[in-house]
């Protein structure tokens, strides 16, 4: 697997992991559009 998709991957994993103080809604792309990201580092 591409190494830039591999960190990718995990950069996107911490940022699931970060909590905050106050009630928020955090919108993550590399999640909900990671198919799109994806294909568009394999290029």
């Amino acid at each position: 697997m591409n190494r830039i998709i591999e960190r990718t991957k995990q950069f996107s994993a911490q940022l699931e992991s970060l909590n905050f103080s106050i009630d928020c809604y955090i919108y993550n792309p590399l999640e909900y559009a990671w198919q799109m990201h994806e294909a568009y580092l394999s290029r």
